[in-house]
């Protein structure tokens, strides 16, 4: 570790390291380049094999190495938004997905769908809850709430879930500390009392809510 630092106070102080560094930087960043490349080029190919109904199988790595390719090459261009990297992989999951699901006599959402929402929503999440700008969240929000409207429409249980879990986390991480703020400005009893009431409601309304909520779970078993 200490041989570590040693060297990196070299070759920032030292002229003749600097441009070792550089130098090692710009071979690296050739080595990147050359290597997506490489591995586009073996893609577009197996992707071509695939062509021939005999050799359908092809697909898959020509996909693989495709995208793996396209991440060398965001990569060696300094590209450091997560989208760029998660769409590509959503789009390619959700194909696979879509693909797998013809083969069953009854498909699923969750078959089709389920892995490349993930992809495409929750690392989304993930980073907006560590980032402090607001603009990614509104994105992210705005197309978890289309995707759930999208699976209500079309009566599928993961765009509908997913969308949905997705909107209510990024909002409810959002409003939590203002939340907070709200409930500790308030006085000591004023929430207790409110949950105190809540309680009495729902205890006074059991079988309206064991109704509703019986209704939601059909409804859901429902869909695809």
């Amino acid at each position: 570790m200490k041989e570590a630092v040693v060297l990196m106070r070299f070759l920032r102080h030292d002229p003749v390291g600097q441009r070792f560094g550089v130098g090692v930087l710009v071979i690296a960043w050739f080595a990147l380049a050359w290597t997506s490349l490489a591995l586009a080029t073996a893609g577009i190919i197996c992707l071509g094999v695939s062509a021939r109904a005999a050799r359908r199988p092809a697909i898959w790595p020509g996909l693989a190495l495709c995208y793996v390719a396209w991440c060398l090459g965001l990569a060696a261009a300094g590209v450091a938004v997560l989208e760029a990297y998660t769409l590509p992989a959503a789009a390619v999951a959700t194909f696979m997905g879509w693909r797998a699901s013809r083969r069953e006599p009854h498909p699923h959402s969750w078959l089709a769908y389920g892995p490349g929402l993930s992809i495409l929503l929750l690392p989304s999440l993930v980073v907006t809850w560590q980032s402090p700008g607001w603009l990614r969240l509104v994105l992210v929000g705005l197309a978890a709430a289309a995707i759930a409207i999208v699976g209500a429409r079309a009566r599928m249980q993961a765009p509908l879930l997913t969308g949905a879990v997705v909107a209510v986390l990024g909002a409810g991480r959002e409003l939590a500390p203002a939340f907070a703020r709200l409930v500790h400005d308030l006085p000591g009893w004023l929430p207790v009392a409110v949950l105190g009431a809540a309680l009495l409601w729902a205890g006074a309304t059991y079988e309206a809510r064991l109704r509703n909520l019986n209704v939601i779970r059909r409804t859901l078993a429902a869909m695809s």
